[in-house]
């Protein structure tokens, strides 16, 4: 199957940019319906990989766009998980203060992608990968000292 090793990369890269997993999950089918539309216009066989990953970068994109979400967070009732849920709302909530642009750089980074691949697959020049992640860290750093009350 070819898309079934790569399911949880892509479902990892939607989640990173529309910060939800359901919707990450409706990405992944919506750009899995997209490329089997459109897998005629697939012209080298040895790009599919990369092809994938770019509609459903782009798909994510899209719906991160036009998603307004509330996040509820539940009552943290176990002492042991608080840190470690504090830890995880803190930095998604960071992350949801990153323009779309910055959020899927900073996905793609994190799925294990160089830089030359992040810029080939969002037809950008790695100068502007860089510059982005750049920009990404440090926003998320300030959050996050913020947060810890260092800023």
């Amino acid at each position: 199957m070819l898309v079934g090793s790569q399911l949880d990369a892509l479902l990892r890269i939607a989640a990173a940019i529309v910060l939800d997993p359901d919707g990450a999950q409706d990405v992944v089918q919506d750009s899995l319906v997209k490329a089997w539309r459109h897998l005629p216009d697939l012209r080298a066989a040895d790009a599919f990989d990369a092809w994938l990953r770019r509609i459903v970068v782009n798909t994510a994109r899209n719906a991160a766009r036009r998603r307004r979400r509330v996040r509820a967070i539940a009552p943290q009732t176990l002492a042991g998980e608080a840190q470690g849920l504090d830890d995880r709302v803190a930095i998604g909530a960071a992350l949801e203060g990153l323009d779309v642009d910055h959020r899927t750089v900073v996905a793609l980074y994190l799925d294990d992608r160089p830089i030359n691949a992040i810029a080939q697959l969002l037809g950008i020049p790695s100068g502007t990968v860089k510059s982005r992640l750049h920009t990404a860290r440090s926003r998320l750093r300030a959050a996050l000292e913020e947060r810890d009350g260092r800023a």
